[in-house]
Formats: C-alpha cells, structure tokens, sequence
C-alpha cells in the first residue's frame, strides 16, 4: 500500500510536512493550485467574504514560518497527481485547492481529506471563520472520503476542538490546523507501518 499525501503550499502545510516522520512509503506532494486569480473568482462568486479573506490574510502573515529540509514535488493539476497513484494508492489531502476528478477518484484505492472544521454544516472555504461568525466554536477536524462534491463526502473519523470568543481570529485558527495536524497523525498511527508524529 502507497500513501500519497498532498499538502498544501503554504506555512500550514509547511508545517505538518516538516512533523512527519521521514518513510519511504509516503510521497509528499505540494499542491500550489491556489492563486490570486481563483481568490478573485471565489470573491465574484461569493464563496468568499472580503472579511474572511482579511482574516485569514492576517493570520498567515503573522503565523511563523517553517523552512523545509528538502525539495518536494509540486502539482498544479489531477493530470500531475495522476502520475503518481495506481489502484494500490491512498491519496490523502491537507489544505489542497485541487478539485479531484472522477478519473482521479476511479484509479486510486482511496481518497480522503483532512477538513479542519465540521462537515457538512462547515464545508468549503474560510470554514473556520464562518463558524466562529456563526458562535459554533465546538467543532472537528474531519476526516472524510472525497467525491466530486467538495466535503461531501463519508465522515471517517474527527478529531473535536473548542475554539472561544475570547481569541482573536488567528489564535482560533491555530486551535483547528493542531487539530487537523492531530487528525493526520491519528492516520498514519492507522496504517502502522507509519511512526508517530512527533
């Protein structure tokens, strides 16, 4: 069995990269399919909320950075990701904007994503900000079975956290990514042949 775990390319995916424990049975790959341009679509659709961008902006330029030791593998498309599964691959997601095809769906064994907030109620993006707008601090990260309906898909298991109205924005935010990043471990404790996160 094969996990390929894709992470997003930015200091919170930076972050779970560098805690991993180094295995030759994962392959970690960075996804850098956001960019400016699909923020100012989600924007003109309203998927997105100026507010929420200035949160989530703020908390990121204030988060500490995390250098990695190594040069990773980056993907901007399912075609990229697509080179690196075969039917005994589970593809694992953390903070990735690709949306996964069918065809990707199809040819790996599974596919799963590390959601850092309650699905399906908290799905989608700035999640965390919409439900710490909506007073819902008690929350999960979830892990769950992607389809092509974006954190839709079955819940397998969660990982609960308590945000509080007292913390600003940033602080709730690191709240739900350790929590996520607990998830993660919880999964590679799973599989066993992966060592603890330290």
């Amino acid at each position: 069995m094969k996990l390929v775990l894709v992470v997003g390319n930015d200091k919170i995916g930076r972050r779970c990269i560098q805690q991993l424990p180094k295995s030759k049975n994962v392959t970690i790959l960075l996804d850098s399919c956001t960019d400016v341009g699909r923020v100012v679509t989600l924007l003109r659709k309203g998927s997105l909320s100026i507010r929420a961008l200035l949160s989530m902006t703020w908390a990121n330029l204030i988060r500490k950075e995390t250098k990695l030791e190594q040069q990773y593998s980056q993907l901007k498309s399912n075609a990229d990701l697509l080179r690196y599964i075969d039917g005994d691959t589970t593809i694992l997601l953390f903070r990735a904007g690709l949306i996964v095809t069918q065809d990707t769906i199809d040819k790996a064994k599974d596919v799963f994503n590390v959601h850092c907030a309650s699905i399906p109620e908290f799905g989608g993006i700035a999640s965390i900000h919409r439900a710490i707008v909506a007073g819902a601090f008690s929350q999960n990260a979830t892990l769950h079975k992607v389809t092509i309906r974006i954190d839709e898909g079955e819940v397998v298991d969660v990982e609960p956290y308590l945000m509080s109205k007292r913390n600003n924005y940033f602080l709730n935010e690191e709240i739900a990514y350790e929590a996520g990043l607990t998830l993660i471990n919880k999964i590679l404790i799973k599989y066993k042949k992966y060592a603890k996160i330290s």
